[in-house]
């Protein structure tokens, strides 16, 4: 089995199996980057000396660039974020006001401010799609702010409402975004009673991160952390978020640890606990026809190698969010799938093929870890990495074998000598051409014919369009029928599609009085092996 590398993304390893079929692992994480020559390559996030600017240190093999420290005596504590091209410099640095640390630490991944104050540390964890702050109170401190002063080039912090992001000054294409800070001590004990504001001290533009939480810190046992986290706004991987809430009960935030571990547990006073759900994005690629799909999590710990426990499986109708307190609706799909713990350092693999094929459209499908009601004897945990993980090789991933087939091709009646789709779906040789229209105007209705060539029967046949890709003031419409035409976003074809079986559609364009462009629109398909 070797890799594929012409299938690499930033979020997926491809594996040419020799058979016809190929496995894929889809991360939680960016695993590659492209370098100058547009190659994909793997992530490093080892901090080595770069001698940059006046910076010491540094991740420079990432699809973004980390630095710290500084070669002058101006800066004793120095944080720099960068995203530029080679014509065009993007970066922020933060400097951490009065600090005086006595020394710095690095160690692979992490670099730490030793004593910026009295019993205070700064560290930093570079991971593959962030930079994880924590301020580490040692001891009791009567500290309550830490101000970051900033130097910026091409590049702003702005704020809405509570949330913070870091934006290119120009576009307003977000960089970064900085995730809610909470605080944890050194048993787990976690609160929320962190906030952000931005300032200005008169010659720099600040960030400070204000404690409020009293009573906290004055149950903490220290040492305490205190978690701001800058996360590079790269989206598209397969897995979109995990917390450590039950879906199905939306309690507080139980296990939210999970910054570094998400757990199963379970005890005689909490005989059914539920604290680990991520939530899965499962719009594949054209032309992937999956043969089994699986989740993967990794065991970090585990009490008992015979605990055991189950698998539910949700519908997500609604959006979902990074914030602790925000839960998406979920609709049970009634799907349980029976699950034993694995030795640490070991892969727990949940089958969710048949999950993946009962889902339609909206959203994705969404999981939760459930202690074994039947399980007896005490109390006992198994937790796994989470998507927060430093280590981004054993967050959590989707496991894949596909085949690469002919899946569903569009055609206009003559699909041998004229017809639009070859190949996977994704070579183009002609296109559905309306001409010209005038401003106000509807189209001629066209006749379009969905084809199955993927050599074997499926259902659930459908052909969709998705309104937010059109041009302004310009719809695009489809229809099962010419006469009357009845649009809809999405075409059901009921029944099963033997291999060569094509159906007709009828799509249409709807032109305004203020439509000022034309333009290129997708039609799509989908459909479920049998």
């Amino acid at each position: 089995m070797k890799e594929a590398f012409e299938k690499r993304c930033a979020f997926s390893k491809h594996y040419d199996q020799g058979d016809g079929t190929f496995r894929a692992e889809y991360y939680s994480a960016p695993i590659h980057y492209r370098d100058i020559n547009n190659t994909w390559r793997e992530i490093c996030t080892d901090i080595v000396p770069i001698h940059k600017w006046e910076f010491k240190d540094g991740v420079t093999n990432n699809s973004f660039n980390v630095y710290f420290g500084d070669t002058t005596s101006q800066n004793l504590h120095l944080f720099g974020l960068e995203s530029s091209t080679e014509a065009y410099e993007r970066w922020i640095n933060f400097k951490l006001k009065d600090a005086s640390p006595e020394r710095v630490q690095t160690l692979t991944s992490t670099h730490k401010f030793m004593s910026c104050f009295d019993g205070v540390d700064i560290e930093y964890i570079v991971s593959n799609n962030s930079v994880k702050e924590n301020i580490i109170l040692n001891k009791e401190t009567n500290l309550r702010e830490f101000i970051f002063t900033i130097k910026k080039r091409n590049t702003e912090i702005v704020q809405i409402d509570d949330d913070f992001t870091i934006i290119d000054a120009f576009s307003k294409e977000v960089l970064w975004e900085i995730d809610d800070p909470y605080m944890i001590d050194s048993v787990g004990n976690i609160s929320c009673g962190i906030k952000y504001a931005l300032n200005h001290d008169g010659e720099y533009e600040t960030l400070t991160v204000q404690v409020e939480d009293e009573e906290f810190l004055k149950k903490a046992i220290y040492p305490v952390s205190i978690d701001p986290t800058v996360i590079s706004n790269i989206t598209n991987s397969l897995i979109k978020y995990d917390m450590g809430y039950p879906v199905s009960t939306a309690s507080s935030f139980v296990g939210q640890a999970s910054a570094v571990e998400i757990a199963m547990r379970n005890s005689t006073s909490s005989p059914n606990l539920a604290i680990n759900r991520g939530i899965l994005d499962i719009d594949l690629p054209l032309g992937i026809i999956p043969v089994n799909i699986g989740l993967a999590l990794y065991v970090t710990t585990n009490s008992n190698s015979n605990f055991t426990g189950q698998v539910n499986v949700y519908r997500v109708t609604s959006s979902w969010s990074s914030k602790l307190d925000v839960h998406p609706t979920v609709v049970s799909l009634g799907k349980q799938v029976a699950a034993r713990s694995g030795a640490v350092g070991t892969w727990y693999n949940i089958d969710i093929t048949k999950a993946y094929r009962d889902i339609s459209e909206p959203f994705g499908v969404a999981w939760e870890l459930v202690a074994d009601k039947g399980f007896n004897g005490g109390s006992h945990s198994t937790s796994f990495a989470s998507t927060r993980n430093s280590n981004a090789a054993i967050r959590p991933k989707i496991t894949m074998v596909y085949i690469e087939k002919p899946l569903l091709v569009f055609h206009n009646g003559n699909i041998n000598e004229d017809g639009y789709y070859n190949g996977n779906g994704e070579e183009i040789f002609k296109l559905l051409d309306f001409g010209t229209l005038v401003a106000g105007q509807v189209s001629e209705t066209k006749r379009v014919y969905l084809k199955n060539l993927s050599g074997f029967k499926v259902i659930q046949l459908r052909a969709f369009i998705r309104p937010v890709e059109f041009p302004d003031n310009l719809k695009i419409e489809i229809s099962r029928y010419n006469s009357p035409f009845i649009p809809e976003e999405t075409l059901i074809f009921n029944g099963t599609f033997e291999d060569g079986d094509e159906v007709p559609f009828y799509v249409r364009i709807i032109t305004q009085e203020e439509t000022l462009t034309g333009g290129d629109f997708n039609i799509y398909a989908k459909a479920g092996p049998l």
